[in-house]
């Protein structure tokens, strides 16, 4: 058995270890390379037929190179006729007809700030068309909202019902306040009148 020696690292790297190590990585790609050679001996062996094969590479041979230069031509004579393309083409915005043939009737311009659009069918005619509102519209909107300027005044919807809100929160307080002041003007003559009475029992008995 062979020891390394201690602190000796140069002669254990050039020793018999170093050639033997060497010798087995030899061996290994040795057999590997006889094993692929032994292998294709087997496959050619047997008399298989390579003309479609033979076919296929030569075809990709002369197909590959002739698409790619003609790929190579085209782009060569954009960039001769048109020069470099410094931008993105821009697209014309036509929509006079959707992907069905139907006419498209509409003022998008117009309908860009509309909240709600309605799309009608009739026929061979699609039109766009800003809501108009309805009575099923109004009985939507609950009872309190239903109420409220919101178109006077401009102001918005949630807006307004939060205004709303803090009114009725204010009167139901205002009602409540006066409610505990009149209880409380009508709980002092009361406590009076027994205040008295008890002062005049008291003499009495004195």
């Amino acid at each position: 058995m062979t020891t390394r020696p201690p602190g000796d690292s140069t002669a254990w790297a050039s020793g018999p270890h170093r050639w033997g190590r060497r010798a087995a990585h030899l061996l290994a790609i040795a057999a590997g390379w006889a094993l692929f050679f032994w292998g294709w001996q087997r496959v050619l062996a047997r008399g298989a037929d390579f003309s479609e094969l033979r076919l296929l590479v030569l075809g990709a041979a002369i197909v590959v190179p002739v698409v790619t230069a003609s790929w190579i031509l085209h782009n060569r004579g954009i960039h001769r006729r048109k020069g470099p393309r410094r931008s993105v083409r821009a697209a014309a915005l036509d929509y006079h007809a959707d992907f069905v043939g139907r006419t498209v009737v509409a003022d998008f311009h117009a309908l860009k700030h509309t909240q709600r659009v309605d799309i009608v069918i009739e026929g061979a005619v699609k039109q766009y068309r800003a809501h108009e509102a309805s009575d099923e519209d109004a009985a939507a909107v609950p009872a309190p909202l239903a109420d409220l300027p919101v178109l006077a005044t401009g102001m918005p919807r949630k807006a307004a019902a939060a205004q709303a809100l803090t009114q009725a929160l204010t009167q139901a307080q205002a009602q409540t306040q006066a409610h505990s002041q009149a209880h409380a003007s009508a709980q002092t003559p009361r406590a009076a009148h027994a205040l008295t009475g008890t002062n005049g029992n008291a003499g009495s008995h004195s």
